[in-house]
Protein backbone atom coordinates (compact mmCIF):
# COMPACT_ATOMS: atom_id res chain seq x y z
CA UNK A 1 0.00 0.00 0.00
CA UNK A 2 1.45 3.53 -1.00
CA UNK A 3 1.06 6.61 1.42
CA UNK A 4 -0.63 9.47 -0.54
CA UNK A 5 1.32 12.21 1.12
CA UNK A 6 5.31 11.82 0.12
CA UNK A 7 5.83 13.31 4.23
CA UNK A 8 3.90 10.00 5.77
CA UNK A 9 0.79 12.07 6.09
CA UNK A 10 2.19 14.19 9.06
CA UNK A 11 2.33 17.78 7.38
CA UNK A 12 0.42 20.17 9.50
CA UNK A 13 -0.27 18.06 12.39
CA UNK A 14 1.17 19.44 15.36
CA UNK A 15 4.52 18.03 16.91
CA UNK A 16 4.98 15.68 19.76
CA UNK A 17 5.77 18.64 22.17
CA UNK A 18 2.11 19.90 21.44
CA UNK A 19 3.65 22.73 19.30
CA UNK A 20 0.84 24.34 17.82
CA UNK A 21 2.37 26.96 15.69
CA UNK A 22 3.07 23.82 13.09
CA UNK A 23 -0.45 23.67 12.24
CA UNK A 24 -0.65 27.56 11.14
CA UNK A 25 0.22 27.92 7.74
CA UNK A 26 3.01 30.18 6.90
CA UNK A 27 1.78 33.73 5.16
CA UNK A 28 1.39 33.57 1.25
CA UNK A 29 3.79 36.02 -0.19
CA UNK A 30 2.08 39.18 -2.18
CA UNK A 31 2.44 38.24 -5.82
CA UNK A 32 3.91 40.69 -8.22
CA UNK A 33 0.70 40.88 -10.40
CA UNK A 34 -1.48 41.61 -6.96
CA UNK A 35 1.45 44.53 -6.51
CA UNK A 36 1.14 45.83 -10.06
CA UNK A 37 -2.78 45.83 -9.65
CA UNK A 38 -2.29 47.83 -6.62
CA UNK A 39 -0.02 50.59 -8.00
CA UNK A 40 -2.68 51.00 -11.23
CA UNK A 41 -5.45 50.64 -9.10
CA UNK A 42 -3.65 53.90 -6.93
CA UNK A 43 -2.77 55.58 -10.98
CA UNK A 44 -6.54 55.06 -11.94
CA UNK A 45 -7.34 57.09 -8.74
CA UNK A 46 -4.56 59.72 -9.47
CA UNK A 47 -6.29 60.17 -12.53
CA UNK A 48 -9.50 60.62 -12.04
CA UNK A 49 -9.01 63.18 -9.82
CA UNK A 50 -7.17 65.23 -12.51
CA UNK A 51 -10.53 64.74 -15.17
CA UNK A 52 -12.67 65.43 -11.79
CA UNK A 53 -10.67 68.61 -12.28
CA UNK A 54 -10.78 69.29 -15.95
CA UNK A 55 -14.37 68.58 -16.76
CA UNK A 56 -16.35 71.49 -15.30
CA UNK A 57 -13.70 73.46 -18.00
CA UNK A 58 -14.76 71.08 -21.25
CA UNK A 59 -17.89 73.25 -22.21
CA UNK A 60 -20.54 70.51 -21.06
CA UNK A 61 -24.39 71.24 -20.01
CA UNK A 62 -24.80 71.61 -16.01
CA UNK A 63 -26.57 68.60 -15.99
CA UNK A 64 -23.65 66.39 -18.22
CA UNK A 65 -20.98 67.90 -15.91
CA UNK A 66 -22.58 67.16 -12.63
CA UNK A 67 -23.26 63.42 -13.85
CA UNK A 68 -19.76 63.22 -14.75
CA UNK A 69 -18.03 64.55 -11.51
CA UNK A 70 -20.42 62.08 -9.56
CA UNK A 71 -19.42 58.84 -11.77
CA UNK A 72 -15.66 60.10 -11.47
CA UNK A 73 -15.63 60.26 -8.08
CA UNK A 74 -16.99 57.42 -7.61
CA UNK A 75 -14.52 55.37 -9.86
CA UNK A 76 -11.82 57.29 -8.67
CA UNK A 77 -12.60 56.49 -4.43
CA UNK A 78 -13.09 53.00 -5.46
CA UNK A 79 -10.11 53.12 -7.12
CA UNK A 80 -8.18 54.15 -4.56
CA UNK A 81 -9.77 51.78 -1.67
CA UNK A 82 -9.23 48.48 -3.92
CA UNK A 83 -5.80 49.53 -4.65
CA UNK A 84 -5.03 50.18 -0.61
CA UNK A 85 -6.74 46.50 -0.31
CA UNK A 86 -4.11 45.08 -3.00
CA UNK A 87 -1.44 47.02 -1.37
CA UNK A 88 -1.65 46.33 2.60
CA UNK A 89 -1.25 47.75 5.51
CA UNK A 90 2.06 49.21 4.36
CA UNK A 91 1.07 51.40 2.01
CA UNK A 92 -2.00 52.74 4.04
CA UNK A 93 0.98 53.48 6.88
CA UNK A 94 3.00 55.44 4.00
CA UNK A 95 0.17 57.31 2.74
CA UNK A 96 -0.48 58.18 6.40
CA UNK A 97 3.26 58.80 6.88
CA UNK A 98 3.33 61.18 4.08
CA UNK A 99 0.19 63.11 5.28
CA UNK A 100 1.09 63.84 8.63
CA UNK A 101 4.42 65.32 7.12
CA UNK A 102 2.42 67.58 4.92
CA UNK A 103 0.27 68.95 7.50
CA UNK A 104 3.14 69.70 9.85
CA UNK A 105 4.96 71.85 7.28
CA UNK A 106 1.77 73.29 6.46
CA UNK A 107 1.46 74.44 10.19
CA UNK A 108 5.14 75.43 10.36
CA UNK A 109 4.42 77.35 7.33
Amino acid sequence: MTDPEPDGGKAGTPSAAGDDAAAVAPPRPRGKIRKTLGYAFLILCAVGWIAFAAVPFLGFSAGTTAAALGILLVVAEGAFVIGIALLGREILRKIRALLKSLIASARES
